[in-house]
């Protein structure tokens, strides 16, 4: 907030402020909603829930799961059955098929 400004005031344009901090910001929110929450939680989807959870592992390759949002999409379930696992391990903990 104030320092982004002081700092702005004193060092020059604003729009390096805006092109490499508010705008990724921004866009990393949207990136975190749509592959980390809406996709793994939807309900429109024809297949239902395999647990409580209430949470799938969208079909995508290891690569794009790591792109996408460090695996917290495309190993979503996985996230909710051991919560305390890292993002760079979740792929060690899928057993069977995607969910």
């Amino acid at each position: 907030g104030g320092a982004t400004i002081a700092y702005a005031l004193i060092l020059g344009p604003r729009w390096p402020y805006v092109a490499f901090w508010a705008i990724p910001s921004i866009l990393a929110s949207i990136q975190l909603f749509v592959f980390g929450t809406w996709l793994p939680h939807r309900t429109d989807d024809y297949a239902p829930f395999a647990d409580s959870h209430n949470a799938r592992s969208p079909a995508m390759s290891d690569t794009l799961s790591l792109l996408t949002c460090y695996h917290f999409g495309g190993y979503h379930h996985e996230h909710h059955l051991h919560p305390g696992v890292p993002w760079w391990a979740l792929p060690r903990t899928r057993t069977g098929p995607r969910r």
